[in-house]
């Protein structure tokens, strides 16, 4: 049974405005606690570097020494313009205006003692004047420091998380939480805004965000505790309105890691996002014009005509610069629609060119542009001679094609552009990639094309009428075709996702209004089950030799299944959209809304049983939003991301979708993100918010976004269009404002800080 109780606390710098909420965690700037050698006065016990200045720990203190951001930067500037800035006589600026503020812990053990953890490699010399007594050497750096017995029975644990300061109470059985009392001395203002506490200084503003609990009972269930601040003048507290039990943990408060806008002067829309080993994110948008803000040394730096370019653009771990920022493209209009990294970092991109001079490798599988039929996407992007797709790998810092080739047939690929599968704005544009162990990547998509070059002994080698589905796997150069097969019946069909097991034999997914696919005998569904479309899930052996399993899936009413994802026994998990208005996608799930109109379903690995199945939404029958990115992880929770409103039609909507009460954003314009986490089992909940401005519709343009397996999301949005800068963003983002007129390409990454429960 688990003896304590844990309340955490996230500091954040926030701007508050009309239009936005711009938010930064405080951050770490190199080594986390460094321990004092009598290099520093005897009071200090360690110090942190954070973004802006310095933590100092005290016995029963901390000391913010903060620096004003706006004259770091000034200096920052005139270091990278120093010839500009001595042409125009502007001299150096050499002030920066600090602000000290202490929180003292009001009544705690005058004795306290502290444990460092997690000791670094490297260590730091200081020989700091002339006396050498001062003088330090091999002094220790460590990732968390914890105040001992703090309070009778009461922990305090400072660390960082992927960079970021927390810091935990961690309160013993019998142990009072009333105890805590932080006084705060120095600030020039405390308030209580939505819930979270603003520490306004003379150069920042500083929230700990909400604290809001949830606890984990003896069955490591996930229980919702409320939790709130109480400030009395200088003091502020802890209350728990409706009481917890001292037996659980208590865990508080997701992340904003960072939220960006690409800067771009040109319209340039979001389409795509992933991440690396690392946790850089990388984002996938298209420009129409130059203006997209490339970095020195970059593959292409200039746009090259036609409707729209691909534009890449890889973002360091907090967001606040590029690691590199590129165009890609040819005459002709480009658009991506996945992103993937290898095991070397190195990004593959997959997309739609309807250029003839695409920047293909000479060693290429496909040196040619295959072309098709004149086509419009999503009404301003234009493909006058057809389209093929274009698979590109850049090197880690995106200065380099390393690989880079066609695919397609003498009709449309990559196109999804069959009306009865067309239910949400940018449908035209799913598909998929990902990279097997061996780092050949995967891809699937639509195509038109009849002479598409398939294996022999693929198990569909041929069209099989209308659009059908492609599934193609190549080397890691992109220079030899391992095997390709169609995938579909006589009616139109889309593969929208895929996923591989732990045998490299790959699940897809997407949809359908073929009556005749080759479903496989013991199937959950061998027939088509009626309405516009169904949805269908198989399993491809690795050689793509064979369908294993295959199953139609849906109801009588429209359905689509878009994501698919496995977990740790290779059991297959579904999201997509219905339109059945009953309870036939219900079964299992003690957390369900009938005739809701998003599904996300579990089946064995042999798809021939559904081991539960729950529909969600805002209540009203019909389908909401758009799904957008979908994962399961370690612990088998389940993530995903969606959008819904105005530029998704009438029908679509994000007011009234469940939400929890540690939301990062608990209100809605109705035209917004939304991202959920729910229960391994679908009992329940755990977490779920908004994501969006005030005054914008945020969408995506059609593509991937993904979440890594520690519950970390990377997102592109179409964010801030009609010029505004609505979107939210942290303070020292690479670009809080949508500088062109339209469009931009935001992006966030949010870290849901879900502990892994392990038996």
């Amino acid at each position: 049974m688990i003896k304590t109780l844990l309340v955490n606390i996230l500091l954040i710098f926030i701007v508050l405005n009309v239009n936005a909420l711009k938010k930064d965690t405080l951050t770490f700037r190199e080594a986390a606690f460094v321990e004092n050698k009598n290099q520093w006065p005897d009071n200090v016990l360690y110090r942190a570097s954070i973004s802006t200045g310095n933590l100092w720990l005290e016995p029963n203190t901390l000391t913010f020494d903060l620096q004003n951001p706006e004259d770091l930067r000034a200096i920052a500037d005139y270091k990278n313009h120093v010839g500009i800035y001595k042409e125009k006589g502007i001299p150096f600026p050499i002030r920066v205006r600090r602000h000290i503020y202490k929180v003292h812990f009001v009544g705690a053990n005058k004795n306290v003692n502290t444990k460092a953890y997690n000791q670094s490699v490297s260590y730091e010399n200081y020989f700091i004047g002339r006396d050498k007594t001062k003088w330090a050497t091999h002094v220790k750096t460590f990732q968390s420091v914890e105040y001992i017995n703090l309070y009778k029975g009461i922990n305090l644990k400072m660390y960082q998380k992927e960079g970021f300061l927390k810091w935990d109470f961690i309160i013993e059985a019998g142990a009072q939480a009333s105890d805590i009392v932080l006084e705060y001395e120095g600030v020039d203002k405390l308030s209580i805004q939505a819930e979270k506490l603003i520490i306004k200084t003379s150069v920042n503003k500083i929230v700990e965000l909400a604290p809001y609990a949830y606890q984990i009972n003896d069955e490591g269930e996930i229980i919702d505790v409320e939790c709130k601040f109480l400030l009395q003048g200088n003091q502020l507290r802890f209350r728990f309105p409706h009481g917890l039990n001292p037996d659980w943990k208590l865990i508080i408060d997701p992340i904003l890691v960072f939220g960006s806008y690409s800067g771009s002067t040109s319209d340039n829309w979001g389409y795509t996002a992933t991440f690396d080993s690392k946790g850089f994110l990388f984002a996938g948008g298209n420009a129409f014009g130059n203006g997209y803000p490339y970095t020195v040394g970059a593959m292409d730096t200039t746009f090259s005509g036609g409707s729209c370019d691909i534009v890449i653009s890889k973002y360091d771990t907090t967001g606040t610069f590029l690691i590199y920022s590129t165009y890609l493209g040819g005459s002709k209009a480009e658009v991506p629609s996945s992103l993937i990294v290898n095991s070397n970092d190195e990004l593959f991109i997959m997309g739609v060119t309807g250029s003839a001079d695409f920047p293909v490798d000479s060693n290429a599988y496909d040196t040619s542009f295959n072309g098709g039929n004149a086509f419009t996407l999503t009404g301003a992007i234009n493909f006058p001679s057809g389209s093929d797709l274009c698979i590109t790998r850049l090197n880690s810092s995106g200065t380099q094609i390393l690989a880079s080739t066609y695919f397609g047939g003498t009709g449309n690929d990559g196109l999804n552009t069959s009306t009865p599968l067309l239910k949400n704005y940018a449908d035209e544009l799913r598909g998929e990639i990902i990279i097997d162990k061996y780092n050949n990547p995967i891809v699937v998509s639509s195509t038109l094309s009849t002479n598409l070059p398939t294996s022999l002994s693929s198990f569909q080698i041929s069209n099989a009428g209308g659009q059908d589905g492609v599934l193609a796997k190549f080397d890691n150069n992109l220079s030899n075709l391992i095997w390709c097969s169609y995938y579909g019946g006589t009616g139109d069909d889309a593969i929208y996702s895929l996923a591989i097991d732990h045998s490299q034999d790959i699940y897809l997914t997407g949809g359908t209004n073929s009556t005749n696919l080759s479903t496989t005998a013991g199937s959950l569904h061998t027939n088509y089950q009626g309405g516009l479309t169904d949805g269908f899930i198989a399993h491809i052996n690795a050689n793509g030799t064979q369908i294993l399993h295959n199953t139609y899936f849906g109801t009588a009413a429209y359905d689509q299944s878009f994501f698919i994802d496995l977990d740790k026994f290779d059991n297959a998990y579904v999201f997509g959209q219905t339109e059945d208005t009953g309870s036939t996608l219900i079964q299992n799930a003690l957390w369900n809304m009938p005739g809701d109109g998003q599904f996300i379903t579990k089946l064995n690995p042999q798809l021939n049983n559904i081991l539960w199945s729950t529909t969600w939404g805002n209540g009203s029958t019909g389908c909401d939003v758009s799904p957008s990115a979908f994962m399961v992880d370690l612990c088998n929770r389940i993530y995903l991301s969606a959008w819904g409103g105005q530029t998704n039609g009438s029908w679509s909507t994000t007011n009234g979708l469940p939400i929890s009460n540690n939301a990062f954003q608990s209100t809605t314009d109705g035209s917004d993100y939304y991202i959920m986490v729910m229960k391994d089992d679908a009992s329940g909940l755990v977490y779920g918010s908004y994501y969006g401005g005030t005054l914008s519709s945020e969408h995506v343009d059609g593509g991937t976004s993904r979440f890594d397996h520690k519950g970390r999301i990377y997102q592109a949005v179409c964010a801030g269009c009609g010029g505004n800068s609505d979107f939210p963003t942290t303070i020292n983002a690479h670009s809080n404002t949508n500088n062109s007129s339209n469009c931009n390409n935001g992006v966030f990454k949010f870290d849901f800080d879900i502990p892994a429960i392990v038996a």
